[in-house]
């Protein structure tokens, strides 16, 4: 969830709005963006199931490690749902208006 709200925050205003590619080269566009973050959230789920299952065949070296990767991803999950039902909500709130 960190890395995905850093993501967030590194984009220049003027990048993400006109969808146009920044001087690294990549290209941040909005769907890109949002690729990129649901990306990073199906890695931190893998990585919770890995640890997961590292915990039940007895290969863990520590539950610590098990319930930070579990919750990340926990976190992570939340943060898109939430994200979903603004966009869901915005697009409701448009389609209501009046022209």
């Amino acid at each position: 969830m960190i890395n995905a709200l850093s993501m967030l925050q590194s984009v220049p205003s003027s990048a993400a709005s006109s969808g146009t590619q920044a001087s690294t080269g990549k290209d941040t566009s909005f769907g890109n963006l949002l690729g990129n973050l649901l990306d990073g959230l199906s890695q931190s789920q893998k990585a919770a199931d890995t640890q997961s299952n590292l915990l039940a065949t007895g290969q863990a070296p520590n539950i610590d490690t098990v319930m930070i990767a579990t919750e990340k991803a926990s976190l992570s999950l939340q943060l898109a749902v939430q994200v979903r039902n603004k966009a869901v909500e915005a697009y409701q709130s448009m389609m209501s208006m009046q022209i």
